[in-house]
């Protein structure tokens, strides 16, 4: 609840409740999960009020312990480097356990600070005029002032003396001149620390300020001839340091670039025009600077034309198809760069090893120029010679094919049509038939398709369907699609009912008489048939459905009566059975031998006579005057007639 804060060794009284500068909080985070400290805050403009507690007037730096991730660049932290406080501290607890392994947090005037910062430092002042050490940069004891000095201190004193010779001092902030900064700490002695005043600014040297860059490419070039150029952050810098920055030449802005950890290096090219020394300088352009890197380009003239020829085709070729051009080309300080023309248009711009693949389709059939141009750095280009080429491709085939006919019936009964006729041309030839259900045009390669002409095409269902018709030809040419029509209903298996209806079961019947026949289908009854003892009797094709029976050519007694009923679909129903039965209607022819009509006859006349019938004579009887005289169970008869 109540932290040391900087400039208050016994914080027993809070610091003001206004914010003020450098008034810093450091706060290490433990984590219970780990059982360690993991994270470190460091809080700038720290101030307390007994209402909210402790604030932060500025920034509150967060700092990852188990990472080690650095603040992002061009931030700032509790200092104006960017860097943490507490780990670059002099503690007391460090020297009483045998030695401090880090380097040591100290400020500068700024008068003696430049407005750039090195590695690990993220941030400089841009308000900063001098010339001196920039942000992050190292100062240590010298060997030489060292090793005359260093038993001069107590072992106190000692331990910082050989802190600064080991790791050095590390400029973080601006403040008094080379000022430490350490934990406050009661075990300290005062001599031990006004010790420290006696060391002199001349017994530290500097660390080397390497380049933030590292500038590659070629040192020498001829005037016009183009070099490729690397610009990379030096390897001693984090690959995270990430930025914009300027490439110069001659202190003429060329190019701005951004460096970072997915884009670690980055090129560019300089074609120089001049003869003689040029500068290649990349910074970040007057902002918050890592040290600039120089190249120097010495440039020279040139004036010797490039030599080049033709090396593939030859000269006279026919040709098709693609075409691999092949140049060759020389110059006495170096080639940038080979141009193809055909017919004197430039096709392509190559590098070495100088090949281009021609599609001579593209092109009509006929006679080519080809040549190639070479050209080198300063401008000088040289020609080859001309070689002739005929271009001969076969001449592809774009006529579609047309379907001139395609019929199927206007109605079925069947998902399965049967294709009634089929037919397609094509200037070459025909190699595809194909049937569909929709209007849209299939791909040439689609499933199937098959050679010869389709008898018959499944649709997908009942109803108002219809087939389009389509056809190709071997260089996937697509013919327009000719469609028809077809309704497909429900096949038709419903049996038409039939019934005998004029007649009765058992019926006696003689002579000739008219059968009914009732019949009735869900589509139409197309034709009746009348069948006697399983024989046609007759047939009747419209309603109503009658027949007329002449029984006298059928047998007397029972005969069998059966009605069919047909329809369209072949549907086939019967009638019950009906028996009826058939009575004799012709009466026997009777033949009278004697006496002869209108004879005279005597009192004692032989009657003699016989009969005849269809079926057969039971009996014949005689009547005189109507009177019964005699009978007989044959098909004759005599009687002799007494008339006295």
């Amino acid at each position: 609840d109540n932290p040391s804060v900087q400039g208050y060794y016994n914080a027993t009284t809070p610091p003001s409740s206004v914010p003020a500068s450098d008034q810093h909080l450091l706060i290490a985070q433990w984590n219970e999960t780990t059982g360690g400290i993991d994270t470190l805050w460091e809080i700038y403009q720290a101030y307390y009020t007994v209402a909210l507690g402790w604030r932060a007037g500025a920034s509150a730096s967060k700092f990852d312990l188990v990472t080690g991730t650095p603040r992002p660049l061009e931030h700032t932290s509790g200092d104006a480097a960017g860097l943490p406080m507490t780990p670059l501290m002099v503690r007391y607890d460090e020297y009483a356990n045998g030695a401090m392994n880090h380097a040591l947090r100290a400020t500068f005037r700024q008068v003696e600070i430049r407005n750039r910062y090195v590695w690990p430092a993220r941030h400089a002042v841009s308000a900063l005029v001098g010339d001196g050490i920039p942000m992050g940069g190292r100062l240590r004891l010298k060997a030489s002032w060292y090793e005359a000095n260093k038993d001069s201190f107590s072992n106190e004193a000692r331990a910082i003396v050989d802190t600064m010779y080991r790791y050095g001092l590390i400029n973080a902030d601006i403040g008094g001149s080379m000022y430490l900064s350490g934990v406050g700490d009661e075990r300290w002695t005062k001599a031990t620390l006004l010790s420290l005043q006696t060391i002199p600014g001349t017994a530290f040297e500097v660390l080397e300020l390497k380049p933030g860059y590292t500038v590659t490419g070629p040192s020498t070039l001829a005037i016009g001839q183009t070099g490729t150029y690397t610009v990379s952050h030096h390897p001693s810098y984090d690959p995270k340091f990430s930025s914009s920055h300027y490439v110069s030449i001659d202190g003429v802005y060329k190019a701005h670039i951004l460096l970072n950890e997915t884009s670690p290096a980055l090129t560019f090219t300089y074609t120089p025009t001049s003869t003689g020394s040029h500068t290649i300088r990349t910074d970040q352009g007057g902002r918050h600077m890592l040290e600039p890197a120089d190249l120097i380009v010495t440039v020279s003239g040139d004036t010797s034309i490039p030599d080049t020829s033709i090396i593939s085709p030859i000269n006279g070729a026919t040709v098709s198809g693609t075409v691999t051009m092949t140049a060759s080309a020389t110059d006495s300080v170096g080639v940038s760069k080979v141009e193809f023309y055909v017919n004197k248009v430039l096709l392509s711009t190559d590098p070495a090893p100088y090949t281009f693949i021609w599609n001579t389709t593209t092109v009509p059939n006929g006679s080519y120029t080809i040549i190639s141009k070479a050209y080198d750095a300063a401008g000088n280009v040289g020609q080859s010679a001309n070689v002739y080429v005929t271009v001969n491709n076969p001449v592809p085939d774009i006529t579609a094919p047309s379907v001139t006919d395609f019929s199927m019936p206007a109605t079925a009964h069947s998902l399965t049509v049967a294709i009634s006729s089929l037919n397609a041309t094509d200037n070459v030839g025909v190699i595809g038939y194909l049937i569909t259900e929709g209007s849209v045009p299939p791909s040439v390669g689609s499933v199937g398709w098959t050679h010869s002409v389709p008898t018959s095409f499944t649709f997908s269902g009942y109803g108002n369907k219809t087939g389009y018709a389509w056809a190709k030809d071997a260089a996937g040419n697509l013919s327009n699609g000719l469609g028809r029509s077809v309704t497909i209903s429900l096949p038709d298996t419903t049996v038409p009912t039939v019934t005998i209806t004029s007649l009765d079961a058992g019926a006696i019947i003689r002579g000739t008489t008219t059968v009914n026949v009732a019949a009735a289908d869900n589509v139409a009854v197309t034709k009746v048939e009348l069948f006697i003892n399983g024989k046609l009797s007759g047939t009747k094709t419209v309603a109503p459905y009658s027949f007329s029976w002449a029984t006298g050519s059928y047998p007397v007694g029972s005969n069998a009566l059966v009605a069919y009923a047909y329809d369209a679909a072949g549907n086939k129903g019967q009638s019950a059975t009906l028996q009826v039965t058939v009575k004799d209607s012709v009466a026997p022819v009777i033949s009278v031998a004697a006496p002869l009509n209108n004879s005279r006859v005597g009192s004692s006349t032989a009657i003699t006579a016989s009969a005849t019938d269809n079926v057969g004579v039971v009996k014949m009887d005689i009547y005189i005057d109507g009177g019964f005289k005699a009978t007989a169970s044959t098909k004759s008869i005599s009687w002799v007639w007494n008339s006295s």
